[in-house]
């Protein structure tokens, strides 16, 4: 029989931390008018949101020897992923881009961004990131594709049948 033991207060935020950068190694979130980047006070960016024209241009700056791969956005329960590919042939400080117009993809990302907790940034070849989540950010992201819910869209499916019902 397998017993649980107590877990020490901090060990699984350590254990993240370690695992991952972004959280506490001075990375944060700096946000100008229709862009945000996360990154270090001064130095390379490490991750990017614009929105221009309607679509979320998602940036991912990163060392790999992959031309392409799937940018996963992951917080609790929700999950985002999309496909990026490199922007040139370098191998250090390489930019992995996609567009996103609103639609299932940008409806993920807004959930992820939603919800509140840390978001772990991971994409084949590269090591991972934790960023923090962050209201502002989440706001450009649903203002820019998030999609809003039309009240028929909630409503019952057979709403004559709803408004009949007698008890």
């Amino acid at each position: 029989m397998n017993e649980i033991g107590e877990v020490e207060p901090g060990a699984i935020e350590n254990a993240v931390a370690e695992a991952a950068p972004g959280l506490d190694g001075g990375l944060g979130w700096v946000i100008e008018g229709q862009s945000a980047t996360y990154g270090p006070p001064e130095g390379a960016q490490l991750l990017a949101f614009a929105c221009e024209n309607g679509s979320l241009e998602v940036t991912r700056f990163a060392a790999s020897t992959s031309g392409a791969g799937t940018l996963t956005f992951g917080a609790g329960e929700a999950l985002a992923s999309v496909a990026v590919a490199a922007d040139n042939q370098a191998v250090e400080n390489q930019r992995y881009e996609a567009s996103l117009a609103p639609g299932d993809i940008g409806d993920d990302l807004v959930a992820v961004f939603a919800d509140g907790t840390p978001i772990n940034v991971t994409m084949t070849g590269v090591e991972p990131l934790i960023v923090a989540a962050d209201a502002a950010v989440g706001s450009l992201i649903t203002q820019c594709i998030g999609r809003e819910q039309p009240p028929e869209a909630v409503a019952p499916a057979d709403a004559a049948a709803a408004t009949n019902i007698t008890s």
